[in-house]
């Protein structure tokens, strides 16, 4: 069971702005931001913290499925009214056939099928979490940006987070500046080490958040950890 992890209790860096890592999912009305976080630590993690890496679109889509799998194929839990992305899975029809008993053994196996399933759908995911989870990391130069209007924010992050990279030191940058050609991001390296430092902690947080997101969404069900993470096999 993961203990809560308050967002003030987060390890300190001096270097680094950790006030806003703190408040990535302040403004949440959907899953995206906490599965699309989770996956790409996810992968940091499977890819030994690389930094220099660039990190596919495709390949998080695929981790975000993996991790909403398991809490919607065998509970059904509502991952709120406006979020798609159960309907994203449904909508993939994979004939994948997994025990509850063995969900972590089988999730290589589930990855590689969603690898090579049509996943056009499903990357609609990636049209707006990337840009709106950086949001705390940017204030004062997005200040200006209208966050409202359809995609106008959307189209002006990538620029705007690659210009002021060194700078502000938002978690990641991406591969363009152009929105229609971003297709990868890449972590800034000093979250890198910060991240590889602190790992099982930020990764605690973030799933504490998603466990009380997740319980106001179900408020009928009682959310554990294991309701939304498969047992870790031994």
């Amino acid at each position: 069971m993961i203990e809560p992890i308050q967002d003030h209790s987060l390890p300190p860096a001096s270097d680094l702005d950790i006030g806003a890592l703190s408040a990535l999912f302040r403004h949440t009305t959907n899953s995206y931001k906490f599965i699309f976080f989770m996956a790409l630590l996810g992968l940091l993690k499977r890819h030994h913290f690389d930094s220099s890496r660039y990190y596919t679109y495709d390949e998080i889509t695929v981790e975000m499925l993996v991790i909403a799998w398991y809490p919607h194929r065998f509970f059904g839990l509502s991952f709120g009214a406006q979020d798609t992305i159960a309907q994203k899975i449904d909508a993939l029809e994979l004939r994948f056939s997994i025990s509850i008993d063995r969900f972590t053994q089988d999730q290589p196996a589930l990855r590689e099928a969603l690898h090579v399933a049509d996943l056009k759908e499903a990357e609609r995911l990636m049209d707006f979490v990337p840009y709106r989870l950086l949001i705390p990391f940017l204030e004062s130069q997005l200040q200006f940006i209208d966050k409202g209007a359809w995609m106008v924010f959307e189209r002006a992050m990538p620029a705007i987070t690659n210009a002021h990279f060194e700078h502000a030191r938002p978690l990641y940058r991406f591969d363009s500046d152009d929105y229609r050609e971003c297709t990868s991001i890449q972590w800034h390296p000093d979250w890198g080490v910060y991240l590889e430092r602190h790992f099982p902690t930020i990764d605690g947080w973030a799933r504490s958040h998603w466990l009380r997101y997740m319980q106001r969404r179900n408020p009928d069900a009682m959310i554990l950890h294991e309701t939304l993470f498969p047992a870790e096999q031994v």
